[in-house]
């Protein structure tokens, strides 16, 4: 009977085997979550693309409305002068009159200095505030009569009273001649009895009407000021609204579409935790240390613990100058779309794709293409390979989108597209950003214009860039250009252009890999 050995290394292939099936299940059930999460939110996804659609086409309307809006100048009517003196007299008048109503009772100075201003400031208010409050045209003609009745009610009083003084005047010169003192006297106390309700009732007329008047006077003022304000179109508070609900839809579509990538990182997560876990249980059972680097080196070596490894963003010239043709009468555009696809069919494993549009507003409304992911393994089956169909449907997909959409915006703003990707790459800094550019990089939107020159004064634009600002940040960037053709320009045009771009960019920090006419596959590190 034969003895037969067995061979000790096969310990190390029973694990390998044993986490690699355990991985492969896991990736399994977290690719069908993800699709389970896909499906139920696409209902949501649906409506919010529908409502921000909806939203879109309003925003077009309400630009286009403003723009073919006469163009209404800033006021710059006078200061109601006229107005604001009438105001302050009759407030100082009826400051005057309550201070000479309270002085006979012998009030406290200061008490008596604070009380007549409230009280002289009280009803000019409160009508300013009625009037301003109420806008009815209606109301301040009524102040306004009621206010005229007093004032001529006021003075007939007074002009009786000065009758009533002038008849005394009248009754005395004969007493004065026969020397009645006494009858003089008794006069002059009929006189004050007589005069005394129309004083008090002239005071109190005056008193209304220096309210009212002060009042009134205010009001106009407030509405003169008011006056000097340009109108607000109501295109333009709509136009608010619907910026802020279109913000509002953008982020619920971002979390519902990236809900399943963050599902996908967070389980992933939590499994290589597990699986460092395991190893730990184990090692602690064993005591052993070869035990713990070989299991260590197979989870290294995983695909679990690669993850998404490069950031891809790719951007096609959609502006009046890619409608621009070769030879063969293809248009610069076609030519970007179908090397952009091919670029895509060679993404490496893992990679993450972002593919947007280059504008005339590239950074206040940025357009994003297509988005997609290729997954970091072809799967469980080797008749389908998950890796190379996410590249085939990505390039297809590409192709279809930049085929549908015309290039009809009239300047570049590439600065805008760069400062706006920027922003983006610094939300994940732990990943490899790579950006390729597709265009003839002519950019024209302001506030710099470097199309319509017959060579680019690069140090000018550099002071115009950092001037405004336009900086990006681009650290550690890889920068492919592809494209640049020079149709319509001169060789001394041409290199100026490059020349710019090469300083821009080594001012952003980024490192500028591919500047070239023609377009080829840049190299990210192979693919499968």
């Amino acid at each position: 009977m034969s003895s037969q050995t067995f061979n000790a290394s096969a310990g190390f292939h029973v694990a390998n085997a044993g986490i690699d099936r355990t991985i492969s299940s896991s990736e399994e059930i977290c690719g069908q979550e993800k699709n389970r999460i896909r499906a139920a939110n696409a209902p949501t996804v649906t409506l919010l693309l529908c409502r921000r659609d909806v939203f879109l086409r309003e925003q077009r309307d309400l630009h286009a409305a403003l723009d073919a809006a006469p163009h209404v100048a800033t006021p710059h009517a006078a200061w109601p002068i006229w107005q604001t003196i009438m105001a302050m007299v009759f407030v100082l008048a009826g400051l005057g009159f309550t201070r000479m109503s309270f002085e006979p009772f012998g009030l406290d100075p200061e008490l008596l200095r604070l009380s007549s201003v409230g009280i002289a400031c009280l009803c000019s208010y409160a009508t300013a505030e009625l009037l301003g409050r109420n806008g009815l045209q209606v109301l301040v003609l009524a102040i306004s009569a009621t206010l005229f009745v007093l004032s001529l009610t006021g003075l007939a009083m007074l002009a009786s009273v000065r009758g009533d003084l002038f008849a005394l005047h009248l009754q005395n010169i004969p007493n004065a001649a026969e020397g009645g003192g006494a009858t003089a006297s008794d006069q002059a106390l009929a006189f004050y009895r007589a005069a005394a309700p129309k004083m008090e009732l002239f005071l109190i007329l005056l008193s209304i009407a220096l309210e009212l008047a002060a009042g009134l006077a205010l009001h106009q003022v407030r509405v003169a000021l008011k006056g000097r304000k340009p109108p607000v179109p109501r295109e333009s508070s709509r136009l608010e609204f619907v910026q802020q609900e279109l913000g509002q839809i953008q982020a619920q579509l971002v979390s519902l579409l990236n809900e399943p990538d963050v599902f996908e990182h967070e389980y992933r997560r939590n499994l290589a935790i597990g699986l460092l876990a395991g190893v730990a249980r184990h090692t602690a059972a064993a005591r052993n240390g070869w035990m713990t680097f070989a299991l260590l080196a197979i989870l290294g070596s995983g695909p679990i613990l690669r993850g998404q490894t490069i950031d891809v963003v790719a951007a096609l010239d959609y502006t009046a100058t890619s409608k621009a043709t070769n030879y063969g009468g293809t248009a610069a555009r076609t030519e970007n779309i179908d090397a952009a696809a091919r670029m895509i069919e060679c993404l490496p494993q893992g990679s993450r794709l972002t593919v947007s549009a280059i504008s005339d507003q590239s950074f206040a409304r940025p357009l994003v293409l297509l988005a997609g992911k290729i997954p970091n393994t072809p799967g469980q089956y080797r008749e389908y390979d998950q890796i190379a169909a996410a590249r085939r449907r990505l390039a297809a997909d590409l192709r279809r989108i930049g085929e549908s959409t015309a290039p009809n915006f009239p300047s570049t703003d590439i600065l805008g597209f760069l400062m706006a990707q920027g922003i983006t790459f610094g939300n994940s800094p732990r990943m490899r950003h790579v950006l390729v550019v597709y265009s003839d990089m002519r950019q024209s939107a302001r506030p710099l214009d470097i199309e319509h020159v017959p060579a680019v004064p690069v140090n000018v634009a550099l002071a115009t860039v950092a001037r405004e600002h336009l900086f990006a940040d681009l650290t550690g960037v890889e920068i492919y250009i592809y494209g640049v053709h020079a149709v319509g320009k001169d060789v001394r045009y041409w290199q100026s252009l490059r020349e710019f771009w090469s300083a821009y960019f080594e001012r952003c920090h980024a490192n500028l890999r591919t500047y070239s006419m023609t377009r080829e596959n840049p190299n990210l590190g192979g693919s499968r």
